[in-house]
């Protein structure tokens, strides 16, 4: 039985074919055919059905889907050979198709291709051919034909354009071999699908001219160069002319292409091309600067035996902007592209951006990883690796990236590879200097004539017939793009003006940004034009815009800096859009070009004086914290919270006229609002007003510890604390120092949070606040049991309890029984702690809180685990996985997947373990990301356990010797214990049987004084076997007695295998 995906979609033999019965359930068995092998989450199948859109019970669907599939693949197999050679199976919300990838066309396809590109390395280009012309005839049409969606055209296009590579490959070995007529038909067709693909159109020529057809091979040529000057405004490539020039000269035909007859290029193309180029506008003129590129390409290709990319830092004359740099290298990426088919890459280093920091070259090598297709995962954290695994995956692809926007050599160096065939293009407003192997290009404006055309093609033809008014008002403009896209946008939208009145307006007065930015005169006439065109209202409403603090703003934050109603900010809105002096780059949501946003800035603060702005300022400052405050109280009700007395009518209404339906809604406010958010809180601390920085530190506290945002918090929360000291606010204090301390557990920086929590508690108590006091006992508790601390955290814990229980608050009483639970369940209480877990779930699912249901739910799962029940403890999991999903953060999630890993790390089925390590793999990524260094050192633990369970030894003891630092460094005790234990394990499995022993030793005295059982006892009999390989056997049967007491109620199936080693040496002896 095989499976069909390169043309119509089924199932069967070569000559009995089984069809599906729908689209979707076509959809299905593609996905899972692509990945023949490797689990496809549920959430991807889901969202390639139904396009990002799912209808309510798309789960079941697809349930239902994989049923019928199977059903049709047990039909398709019937009477064959091998009637269970596929199978569809499911596990932790994921389908795998379990099938040999030959009997899928398409990965027989790629592995014919494979051992092509084999044996063409070894010089067999015929038997190649041979297997190209086999992996071809697979194809049955167009790859998933008739299949709809966007994820199939995607993939449609993915794989043809694999099979254009195959295909290009093989004419290339025919064409080296001299079997010139053999590809005259397949090219002419190629090049009909594909008339701009310069290596095909080289090829057609050959070909022509290896079967005597010389005037049609340069009668190709010229049409190629006649539709690419016409077209895109560029000549053939260097590799085109060439060709073109040695059958001018009638070089032997087989030696037009090849060096010579021992030498074919490798035309396989590469199979994952990202290109991510932003639009841009067709480019008017730069025809010189073109060539320029053209000129570098040729001469990177001619020296190409250096090993350097090529580099074109293109430059604006005095660091202007708006001069058309981004456009100039995006098209010429776009023109270029044909010469570098394994992709072209963009990012905006940002260094110019209003409000947000320009990327550090780390963030930047971490965004392009990405775009290579790395796996988040696995990008390292140093930036020297990162740079490390960028060349080397740029050593043989030949792309061309831009690096838009740089600020100096600093940040662009590490971004640049070393022995690679790309071409960088760099942009910025500097020379940048010091760079290897960098071509300079000074961008000037644009020449009158190119000038001319722009303001053309952007305001039309029908007026636009005056080529001299023209070129007096793109001179007004100075010559520079922006300016004249503006300029023409204004008149193309002005029908009652001629060219005389759009000049007239654009000599009126002195250009005023000639006074504050040097050399920007041109493009304050231009912006000046637009201004003065504006009622006086919409010149408020630009300046007073361009204020704010972040880079985007929503209509709320537009309606405080006005200090208008929101109707008629709406209005002014919509006019600033209409003339092209605002953006709108989705719903709701508004921004400044850079230019623009320097411009309206120069103007308040000319125009405005220093009071109007302050006021303005205040009021966006007012707004924000009046609404995050009522999104946080919507969002999180429960919390304890400064109760604020609003001293104005501004900051108090508005609030009142956010359009928040729900909590879902206020919490994604906050989410789209972050950025804004802190930098309001930066700006507030360091202008004068500290005590509302403070009030928005608090209100942002819970969302951000939700969402583990933990390192944007630290510095205000500290903040907050030093200005309530100051202050003498008791109350608030109390509340900044929870924030402190939940925020530095987080973290693992315990000290600090235990200093924290207890100063809070003790202020608490002074001001009778209950509420604080017991969530103040409550991160005692947490601390403590961090600390493997059990006992004390029970404590704490019970006190926090008979708060809550005085005071009614049952949610807040549930989420301490939690707490206290853990500490039962790592002091071995199982029963007992079982009864806290279910009675904290009744209490969370009657409150309708699902986030912290499921990660009781989470904890319960633990508790099966240790209890000895797989089967129950994986369900329990998977549960809390799920809800997790739906309504928890990036750490809940992550927490859950681990303690999934873990279990399966543990199966006997060397899938699972796989399975498990990836997902750790993951997890450690996600918590080092969120700076969460306790389960950071779980999941290098667990990534060690899953290595042994693979035999991996080595790699087991490294992971588990990281996971030891890690935990010392943050005191966390059981974490310690185990990396200690696993670590020894590794060791005995090396045959390091004295340094196992040592760290066993070390792990059990440790788990023993923390009151850990569990580990203990595990510790302990992995002790016992490396006494018994050492040849003492009266202390392995010594150990293995002191195993089997510890683990008697808590786990009878360790216990009994530990009796089980007691009676086999008992037998011995």
């Amino acid at each position: 039985m095989e499976i069909f995906i390169l043309g119509p979609i089924c199932l069967g033999s070569d000559t009995h074919r089984v069809g599906l019965g729908s689209d979707k359930e076509r959809g299905v068995l593609a996905s899972l055919a692509l990945s023949a092998g490797r689990p496809v989450a549920l959430d991807a199948l889901i969202d390639r059905l139904w396009d990002g859109t799912p209808p309510g019970k798309a789960r079941e669907s697809v349930h239902t889907y994989v049923s019928r599939i199977r059903k049709s693949i047990r039909m398709a197999a019937a009477g064959s050979a091998a009637p269970k050679a596929a199978a569809i199976t499911h596990h932790a919300h994921t389908y795998t198709l379990e099938i040999l990838p030959e009997r899928i066309d398409w990965h027989r396809f790629q592995e014919l291709v494979s051992r092509a590109r084999r044996l063409s390395d070894d010089g067999a280009d015929d038997r190649a051919v041979a297997l190209l012309h086999q992996a071809d005839d697979l194809w049955r049409g167009d790859p998933l034909a008739g299949l709809p969606g966007s994820w199939a055209e995607r993939m449609r296009t993915s794989l043809t354009e694999q099979r254009l590579s195959a295909t290009t490959s093989r004419i290339a070995m025919q064409l080296h071999l001299g079997r010139f007529s053999e590809v005259i038909g397949v090219l002419s067709s190629l090049v009909g699908q594909f008339p701009d693909d310069e290596t095909l159109l080289g090829y057609w020529m050959l070909a022509c001219y290896g079967c005597g057809r010389h005037a049609d091979a340069l009668r190709i040529y010229q049409e190629a160069r006649r539709k690419l000057r016409t077209e895109l405004g560029s000549d053939p490539s260097e590799e085109l002319a060439r060709i073109h020039r040695r059958i001018l000269r009638r070089v032997p035909a087989r030696e037009v292409l090849f060096d010579g007859p021992q030498h074919a290029p490798d035309t396989f193309r590469t199979a994952y091309a990202p290109r991510n180029l932003p639009r841009q506008a067709a480019l008017v003129g730069r025809r010189t600067e073109m060539r320029r590129f053209h000129a570098v390409l040729a001469a990177a290709s001619g020296t190409e035996g250096d090993g350097y990319a090529s580099i074109v830092a293109l430059e604006a004359i005095s660091g202007m902007a708006g001069v058309g740099k981004t456009a100039l290298a995006v098209n010429a990426a776009n023109a270029l592209g044909r010469h570098f088919p394994d992709g072209q890459l963009y990012i905006d280093l940002r260094t110019h951006a209003s409000v947000q920091e320009p990327l550090s070259a780390s963030t930047a090598l971490a965004t392009l990883l990405r775009l290579l297709g790395v796996p988040a995962n696995s990008i390292p954290a140093a930036l020297e690796e990162r740079t490390d695994l960028w060349r080397t995956l740029l050593s043989h692809k030949r792309a061309v990236i831009i690096l838009d926007d740089a600020a100096d050599t600093d940040q662009v160096r590490p971004l640049l590879p070393g022995l690679s065939p790309s071409l960088i293009i760099i942009t910025s407003r500097r020379h940048l200097a010091g760079l290897p192997g960098a071509h300079s290009l000074a961008l000037d404006v644009l020449p009158p004539q190119d000038a001319v055309a722009l303001f053309r093609a952007f305001s039309g033809q029908e007026r636009t017939q005056d080529t001299t008014g023209i070129s007096r008002i793109v001179s007004l403009c100075g010559n520079l793009p922006l300016a004249i896209e503006i300029a023409a946008n204004r008149f193309n939208a002005r029908p009652s003006w001629s060219l005389a009145d759009l000049r007239e307006r654009l000599t009126r007065g002195p250009g005023r940004l000639a006074e504050l930015y040097d050399g920007y005169s041109g493009v304050a006439r231009a912006f000046e034009m637009s201004y003065l065109t504006l009622t006086p209202a919409q010149q408020s409403a630009f300046r007073r815009l361009a204020l704010h603090l972040g880079a985007e703003f929503g209509p709320h934050a537009a309606s405080a800096l006005m200090g208008l109603p929101g109707q008629q900010t709406e209005r002014l809105l919509e006019s600033l859009l209409y003339c092209h002096l605002l953006q709108e780059p989705r719903p709701d949501r508004y921004r400044f070009h850079d230019l623009l946003g320097e411009y309206a800035r120069a103007l308040a603060h000319s125009e405005d004086d220093e009071a109007t702005r302050n006021q303005a300022v205040q009021r966006l400052i007012d707004y924000y914290l009046t609404a995050t405050e009522a999104a946080d109280a919507l969002v999180y009700p429960q919390r304890p919270r400064l109760a604020r007395q609003r001293s104005d009518n501004t900051a108090g209404s508005a609030g009142s006229r956010l359009p928040w339906r729900n909590a879902e809604a206020a919490k994604e406010w906050l989410a789209t609002e972050r950025s804004n958010l802190l930098t309001v809180e930066r700006y507030a601390r360091t202008h004068g007003v500290p005590r509302q920085a403070a009030l928005l530190s608090h209100a942002l506290s819970e969302f951000l510890d939700a969402e583990c945002h933990w390192v944007d918090t630290d510095r205000m929360q500290r903040h907050a604390v030093d200005h309530w000291k100051q202050a003498g606010d008791q109350r608030a204090l109390c509340l900044a120092l929870l924030d402190l301390s939940a925020t530095r557990t987080n973290t693992g920086h315990y000290p600090e949070a235990m200093a924290a929590a207890r100063h809070a508690l003790e202020l608490a108590r002074t001001t009778n606040a209950p509420d604080a006091e017991a969530d103040a006992l409550r991160k005692l508790g947490i601390l403590h049991w961090n600390h493997g601390q059990n006992h004390e955290a029970l404590a704490a814990h019970r006190e926090a309890i008979a708060v809550h229980e005085r005071s009614g608050n049952t949610w807040g009483q549930a989420r301490c029984e939690n707490n206290y639970a853990i500490s039962l369940l790592y002091l071995g209480k199982h029963q007992e702690a079982l009864e806290y877990f279910t009675r904290a779930i009744d209490t969370f699912q009657q409150a309708g809180d699902r986030r912290n249901s499921a990660r009781c739910i989470n904890n319960l799962g633990d508790l099966h685990l240790q209890a000895g029940n797989v089967k129950l403890a994986r369900q329990t999991y998977e549960t809390s996985l799920a809800l997790s999903m739906d309504v928890g953060s990036l750490s809940d999630v992550a927490t859950v997947q681990a303690n999934l890993a873990g279990l399966l790390s543990t199966s006997a089925d060397r899938h699972d373990v796989a399975s498990g390590m990836d997902m750790f793999r993951e997890c450690l990524f996600t918590f080092r990301r969120l700076g969460d260094r306790k389960n950071e050192g779980n999941a290098l633990i667990g990534l060690g356990t899953a290595h042994f369970g693979l035999g991996q030894f080595t790699e087991a003891a490294t992971h588990h010797q990281q996971a030891l630092s890690l935990a010392r460094s943050i005191g966390a005790a059981q974490e310690e214990a185990r990396a200690l234990r696993c670590l020894g394990s590794a060791e005995a499995a090396l045959g390091s049987l004295a340094a196992a022993a040592e760290h066993l030793c070390a792990a059990i005295s440790l788990a023993h004084r923390i009151h850990f059982p569990e580990e203990e006892a595990r510790a302990t009999d992995v002790l016992a076997e490396v006494r018994l390989r050492e040849g003492s056997r009266d202390a392995a049967q010594a150990l293995w007695r002191q195993a089997f007491e510890l683990f008697s109620g808590l786990d009878e199936s360790e216990a009994a295998r530990v009796a089980q080693h007691l009676d086999a040496e008992s037998a011995t002896d």
